[in-house]
């Protein structure tokens, strides 16, 4: 069997450039194809910092805009002197004292602290009074709630006797009790003076 020529080239490879061996004719890749198999440049890789900084900006960015937005809305609804609700700016006047001081009539002690009765005092007297208070009646409730818990499971007499009355409490919803608290309760202690 006789191999073709070089100096004949027959079929496809003479219309399309291709070079012919002895195994057969070897046509080109086409341009278009290659065109199309290009990939796309690949980024260096960055450095951790930027990415986690990317990655909190992306979180947080949005929060701050809307926050921005918001007291931005505030402050040209409120900004008039004759508005009844205080704008931002007015409420940061008269609480900067407050905020920015806020030991202020303080003193933290190892085992207690006290606030300084009818003088100035700081956002931390107001919180650590609100949290006693809570801490107070948290600890009165679950003392309460823990013996009649005991008791109704203990006693079939005080079972029957007194979950009537926790099934009707028990449709209170829980906001509702804030009302109906103060006015039970018509003596309660005043807030820290400021």
């Amino acid at each position: 069997m006789a191999s073709p020529s070089p100096g004949r080239m027959s079929g496809p490879s003479a219309s399309t450039g291709g070079s012919s061996t002895e195994l057969g004719v070897i046509l080109p890749y086409p341009e278009e194809a290659i065109a199309r198999r290009s990939f796309e440049p690949v980024a260096a890789p960055e450095h951790p910092l930027i990415r986690v900084a990317r990655s909190v900006a992306a979180s947080v960015l949005p929060t701050m805009v809307m926050i921005a937005g918001l007291l931005a809305f505030w402050q040209l609804l409120c900004g008039s002197p004759s508005a009844t609700f205080p704008s931002p700016l007015a409420v940061w006047q008269e609480s900067h004292d407050v905020i920015m001081h806020p030991f202020k009539g303080v003193e933290i002690g190892l085992t207690h602290f006290s606030i300084q009765d009818g003088g100035d005092v700081g956002i931390a007297g107001h919180v650590l009074t609100s949290l006693s208070r809570v801490l107070i009646g948290y600890s009165i409730a679950a003392v309460i709630g823990v013996a009649l818990g005991i008791l109704i499971g203990q006693s079939v007499f005080a079972f029957r006797a007194l979950d009537p009355l926790f099934q009707v409490l028990r449709t209170v919803p829980p906001l509702a009790w804030l009302p109906i608290s103060l006015a039970i309760f018509q003596q309660a202690q005043p807030p820290p003076s400021s």
